[in-house]
């Protein structure tokens, strides 16, 4: 019987996107980031099987941010500016953020960075 070849196609696939991926850098105003995710936080599900639907998500594209959250009956959407360094998107863990963000205000300028 002859032995089976191993899968690569995923694992290069895989590799193919990792390569892909690059991180990403934005500066943005502490009070507006923090008031954005204060707005965008009341459409995070609280009880869900889906855990994406817990998390924010963060799209960075030339001089904007723009936060976005949902729990499939309602979704509320933030755009505030920012000074891009790198663009990107990503989701991050809405409450935790959340309360991360109110200690936030005040500050004038906050650096978020994603690595890959």
């Amino acid at each position: 019987m002859p032995f089976a070849k191993p899968r690569r196609k995923k694992t290069d696939k895989l590799r193919q996107i990792k390569q892909k991926e690059k991180s990403m850098k934005v500066l943005v105003n502490g009070n507006d980031l923090s008031n954005a995710v204060m707005k965008v936080s009341k459409a995070i599900s609280v009880k869900t099987t889906n855990p994406i639907l817990e998390g924010i998500k963060m799209t960075v594209k030339g001089d904007e941010m723009t936060l976005a959250a949902t729990d499939m009956e309602i979704a509320i959407e933030k755009t505030i500016r920012s000074d891009t360094i790198e663009e990107g998107t990503f989701v991050v863990p809405g409450k935790l953020f959340a309360e991360f963000t109110k200690k936030l205000e005040g500050e004038d300028q906050v650096e978020l960075m994603s690595r890959r």
